[in-house]
């Protein structure tokens, strides 16, 4: 029975192991055919999304397609604003030229005209410390023993002369030879120091400063506010240093936004120790031009051993007064006495001339291929760009006057936005009649330019080169000072009406 029982149970144990490698084999293989399954289907969904993506993108491009061809059609009957879209209504050969040049005389044109050195508000604020401090140190060891008599403005003559010495400066300064009997210079074209002292070691002690500060022609390229807060921040940031523990009052600024503002001018007082003594002090600044047309920066500080500043203020403003005529006005206090027509502007890149007053405006370096500046001392701006129109004529700008002169009136609307960054505000006034037999647009704005109003006088035309009978689109803008508007739309007047060929 034994062997029997034993027998039985290997039988019921192999039959077990059997059967359980039956199902495990059956599990195996239900789940192979699952996963290929899986992947089949997989593999038919990715068929299916692929053939619904391409039909899809084929849906869109057609889309796109017809969305293009209704865009160019409503183009055309619109009158189309670029050139490129002129071919509709133009001969063949306009057909083969792209030019978008009219709706994009002024883009992509920034620059920096000229060689303008705002700011210098580090540069020439150091150095001018150090000039200060030379002249209150050079109190030191004076014991105020000899002091000037108290400055009489109705008395004080300002007799002499003094003239620049170091080449390239060329200006001339008044002086009281009764206060004043040695004078020093050193420097150069860049940065001058002139020190104005009397024999015996009398006071007071004074420092006439000159910075080179840019070209006479920059003047309309450059914001008023930044022109005017220069001198504040210059002459009054320097002698506002913290190691000179000099204490500041009295500041006055011209004021740019007022009626008569004049020159730009900065004025202070101050006051300091030297030794234990109290110092008393006033300065003044402003722009002057020479002959050359550099403009300079004027800094003038005279100083004593005193308990008031009266001196000094009585000396400083003598000073300023008898030496700014010339000085460099805000826009729109030196206005043109006339318009003359006894000069002429050279654009040199397409042979255009302009009449306008003679030695009035001086050109500017713009560093730039695309458009030619000049200004005037009043601020006042003549700006001319220009472009190639490719294989475009006059025989396509007759043909299709309108649509090329709504295209001039389109782009007038940003013309000075990349030459003027620093632009404000530009309000269309409306078109101005175009003088007889000279086609193209022609309108007028107001521009806020560094707080300054300007009347601006804009057309915009085409213009074919007679030396190399090339052509081109061009737009020419004055802007001036809107307070001198009447003499100045008498000078683009006469600009536009009678363009020469050079």
């Amino acid at each position: 029975m034994g062997e029997e029982n034993n027998n039985s149970n290997e039988e019921t144990q192999a039959l077990f192991v059997s059967t359980q490698k039956k199902k495990q084999a059956e599990e195996e293989a239900r789940k192979k055919a699952e996963a290929e399954q899986a992947k089949r289907d997989a593999a038919e969904a990715e068929v299916r999304r692929m053939e619904q993506e391409v039909e899809e993108r084929k849906r869109k491009a057609e889309e796109e397609r017809q969305a293009l061809e209704q865009a160019a059609r409503e183009a055309e009957e619109a009158g189309a604003s670029q050139v490129d879209k002129l071919k509709a209504k133009v001969n063949t050969a306009v057909n083969t030229v792209n030019t978008d040049a009219i709706k994009t005389m002024a883009k992509e044109k920034t620059v920096t005209v000229g060689k303008s050195k705002i700011p210098l508000f580090a540069a020439i604020g150091a150095a001018l410390i150090v000039v200060i401090l030379v002249a209150v140190f050079a109190l030191k060891g004076k014991d105020g023993g000899s002091k000037t008599a108290a400055i009489d403005p109705a008395t004080t003559e300002f007799n002499k002369e003094y003239a620049t010495t170091t080449e390239g400066v060329d200006l001339k300064f008044f002086y009281p030879e009764s206060v004043f009997t040695q004078v020093t210079e050193e420097g150069d074209a860049e940065s001058v120091e002139i020190h104005l002292s009397s024999e015996g070691g009398s006071e007071p002690e004074a420092v006439l400063a000159l910075y080179k500060f840019m070209d006479k022609g920059n003047i309309g390229f450059q914001s008023a506010k930044e022109m005017q807060n220069n001198l504040g921040k210059v002459a009054g940031g320097a002698l506002k240093d913290e190691e000179m523990q000099v204490q500041v009052a009295d500041e006055v600024s011209t004021d740019i936004a007022s009626d008569n503002p004049g020159k730009y001018s900065y004025k202070c007082t101050f006051a300091t120790e030297v030794e234990g003594a109290a110092v008393k002090g006033a300065a003044t600044s402003w722009y002057v031009s020479n002959e050359a047309g550099d403009i300079y920066q004027v800094f003038f500080s005279v100083m004593e051993k005193a308990e008031t500043n009266d001196n000094c203020v009585a000396l400083r403003d003598l000073f300023e007064e008898k030496n700014s005529e010339n000085a460099i006005k805000v826009p729109g206090e030196n206005p043109p006495k006339e318009a003359s027509t006894d000069g002429r502007l050279e654009v040199d890149a397409i042979h255009l001339g302009l009449v306008v007053p003679k030695d009035q405006f001086k050109k500017v370096d713009t560093g730039s291929d695309d458009f030619s500046a000049w200004s005037d001392d009043n601020g006042a701006m003549f700006i001319v760009t220009y472009e190639d129109a490719g294989e475009l004529t006059f025989d396509d700008y007759h043909e299709n006057y309108e649509v090329f002169a709504q295209a001039f009136k389109d782009s007038s609307d940003t013309s000075l936005n990349a030459i003027l960054p620093d632009i404000e505000s530009r309000m269309y006034l409306g078109d101005l009649q175009a003088p007889e037999n000279r086609g193209g647009y022609f309108a007028e704005y107001r521009d806020v330019v560094g707080g300054i109003t300007f009347w601006e006088g804009y057309c915009a035309g085409m213009w074919r080169d007679v030396r190399t009978n090339k052509y081109c689109f061009y737009s020419i803008i004055l802007m001036a000072p809107e307070k001198n508007q009447d003499v100045y739309k008498q000078i683009y007047n006469t600009a536009v009406d009678r363009m020469e060929d050079i």
